[in-house]
């Protein structure tokens, strides 16, 4: 697996508590995380453009070249990758993860310097059937 190490700027931390506030609830957990990602890659490639939920995903990120590469995002509050707390709902998500689509696990959201870990299905979890589908790491 991939791990990134990624901070914010307190004034970028600020923003992004105010836009998603400490509801108890995962959603605003879930929407921090996509645009955690969508910060960092922008600060990779200023150029670099996105989609949101399309073919299962939570993000596409297009390339300057115009590649497309689908992600499901996931975050949590956890300084570590809480595979426990990792659920994927979706039928057409689970078949991308099965077909290569990575999962981007963000940890430590709401602190400054948060970590981003590139999952890969069949490498580092595998999927467990349940009503949804838990992620359980390979060992």
């Amino acid at each position: 697996m991939k791990q990134i190490q990624f901070s914010l700027s307190k004034k970028e931390l600020n923003e992004l508590n105010q836009t998603y506030p400490e509801s108890g609830q995962s959603n605003n957990i879930g929407k921090m995380a996509i645009d955690i990602v969508t910060r960092y890659f922008k600060k990779a490639d200023p150029n670099i453009k996105f989609e949101l939920g399309k073919n299962g995903a939570d993000i596409t990120v297009i390339s300057k070249s115009k590649k497309e590469t689908n992600y499901e995002v996931k975050g949590t509050e956890d300084p570590n990758i809480a595979f426990k707390k990792l659920k994927i709902s979706s039928k057409k998500c689970h078949d991308a993860l099965v077909k290569g689509m990575e999962i981007i696990r963000v940890t430590n959201i709401r602190q400054r310097k948060m970590n981003l870990y590139f999952l890969k299905h069949n490498v580092d979890f595998i999927l467990d059937e349940e009503p949804r589908w838990k992620v359980i790491e390979k060992k």
